[in-house]
C-alpha cells in the first residue's frame, strides 16, 4: 500500500530489506497506535525516518542496475 501511494504521487518506490523488516514492522505498529483526534507527530517520526533511510540507501540502485 505504501508503494502504491508513493507511485500515485510520482515518488520512487521503497523496498524494505529483509534484515530490516522487523524494525519496519515495529515502526509501523507504533505509528498505527495513534489516536486520530490527537495526532502525535512523534509517533510517525520513527516510521518516516526509517523509510527515508531505506529509500536513500537503495536510491542509486534504481539507476545503476
Amino acid at each position: 500500500l505504501m508503494n502504491y501511494m508513493l507511485m500515485l504521487e510520482s515518488y520512487p518506490l521503497v523496498a524494505i530489506s529483509k534484515k530490516n523488516r522487523s524494525i519496519y514492522l515495529d515502526c509501523l505498529a507504533e505509528a498505527n497506535h495513534v489516536n486520530i483526534d490527537k495526532m502525535d507527530e512523534k509517533k510517525y517520526k520513527k516510521l518516516v525516518e526509517f523509510v527515508s533511510k531505506e529509500m536513500i540507501a537503495k536510491y542509486w540502485n534504481y539507476f545503476l542496475v
